[in-house]
């Protein structure tokens, strides 16, 4: 019977006694944790929060998640938002004339508002004038904020050719949504307060548990840098670019904008979008199936456009820029440039001041590149100390995510109950 008894003693240290951890996102106290306006959110099954006293993380039941007294979902960290979210870009006003004009867009992309003004130079083909938005998606995404705004084209700070692109925040607007364009960089994941990009998503949180991505990395690139340093599966490409080419709150794209345009007319690509300098942009194709070869570093070059009725743009010969599938994506520099070293000189304090070595999954190996971070001019190249290797065995995730389960004082508790009557007939 005693053997008995320790056996089962045994057996309830090892399942009570063991330090039971939950991966939690920061409590209500801490720097960038979910908020409604500054607000302490509940779940959404209508149970409060605990309060801001020694940082306890908010904790909802499994499968219940954090809501805003307005049942919208509460701020808890995104990707860099830039324009919209705290930055004003140069020509930006706001306005009361978008429809709807504030609130909550609509995750089902029906929301949208734009409202063009704009003429087309047809020598220097350029347009002058003003988008109207409310940086709403016009297709399925995350759910945004209103935001209801007027861009001059061109604007101020971009009127004279060539000039740098702002790296982080807009450098354009789409001609059809009138959403951002942002340059190919991110600000960074696993910063700040920026979310995890690896590991198991958290409760009421987009990111993980581990992983860090350096600003200045394209989202490709953070991606390839990703897929070697974290665990196999482990990226949480949810936060990467959907098959649009954007992502975030508010909604941006860092890519070819493939939802806004017919891939398959066989001709040069339409307009998608309206550069800060007035230069339109567009998609990938200059004839048929075929990329342009000509590109300079900003992602422009003097060739024929089409006409477009619906943008009023005549079919001329100017200088314009394509989207590509390869870096820099959208745009190096607001053009034109004759060369790399002429759009470096554009961004005296962001390129040519080193290069950061990151290693990055290509065709499943892993290889090691160079990167000059935040310079939009060349792609990173391979460094001369990159060897094959394989990857990396499963990392520990951060413990400064890792926070001890409200629920580890009822284990504990448990253990108390049941083993001490154990304990007593082992010891009579």
């Amino acid at each position: 019977m005693k053997h008995e008894l320790y056996f089962g003693l045994v057996l309830l240290l090892a399942v009570f006694s063991s330090t039971y951890t939950s991966a939690q996102f920061q409590g209500p106290c801490d720097e960038g944790a979910p908020t409604c306006n500054g607000t302490l959110p509940t779940c959404e099954d209508g149970t409060a929060q605990p309060p801001c006293a020694n940082n306890d993380p908010p904790m909802c039941e499994e499968g219940v998640t954090l809501l805003c007294q307005d049942g919208s979902q509460p701020n808890i960290g995104r990707p860099d938002g830039g324009d919209g979210g705290g930055v004003v870009a140069s020509g930006q006003t706001s306005v009361g004339t978008c429809t709807p004009n504030s609130g909550t867009c609509s995750s089902a992309g029906t929301s949208n508002y734009v409202y063009r003004s704009l003429s087309y130079n047809v020598s220097t083909g350029k347009m002058t004038g003003t988008i109207t938005t409310n940086q709403c998606v016009d297709h399925p995404a995350e759910q945004g904020t209103v935001d209801c705004i007027e861009q001059q084209f061109p604007a101020p700070d971009f009127a004279s050719a060539p000039s740098g692109i702002p790296t982080l925040n807009r450098i354009a607007l789409g001609l059809k949504s009138g959403i951002n364009i942002y340059s190919a960089y991110e600000a960074g994941f696993g910063i700040g307060n920026a979310p995890f990009p690896c590991g198991m998503q958290q409760q009421g949180s987009l990111g993980g548990t581990y992983g860090e991505c350096l600003g200045g990395l394209s989202v490709e690139q953070c991606d390839a840098h990703l897929a070697a340093t974290c665990a196999e599966g482990d990226v949480l490409t949810s936060l990467f670019l959907d098959n649009c080419g954007g992502h975030a709150n508010p909604y941006h794209y860092h890519a070819d904008m493939v939802c806004d345009y017919d891939l398959t007319t066989g001709v040069h690509s339409a307009a998608t979008g309206l550069g800060l300098d007035g230069v339109v942009i567009y998609g990938k194709y200059e004839t048929g199936t075929s990329a342009p070869l000509d590109l300079d570093p900003c992602n422009g070059h003097l060739g024929p456009v089409p006409e477009s009725t619906e943008y009023s743009i005549t079919a001329s010969t100017v200088y314009h820029y394509h989207m590509t599938t390869s870096f820099p994506h959208t745009l190096g520099c607001f053009g034109p440039v004759a060369d790399e070293a002429a759009c470096k000189a554009l961004y005296p304090q962001q390129c040519g001041d080193g290069v950061t070595a990151l290693v990055v999954k290509e065709n499943e190996v892993n290889v090691t590149y160079d990167f000059d971070l935040y310079c939009p001019c060349a792609s990173p190249v391979l460094s001369n100390s990159s060897t094959a290797g394989t990857p990396p065995p499963d990392p520990t995730p951060d413990s400064s995510n890792i926070s001890e389960s409200p629920y580890l004082f009822g284990f504990r508790l448990t253990f108390v109950v049941l083993a001490v009557p154990l304990f007593n007939q082992f010891l009579n």
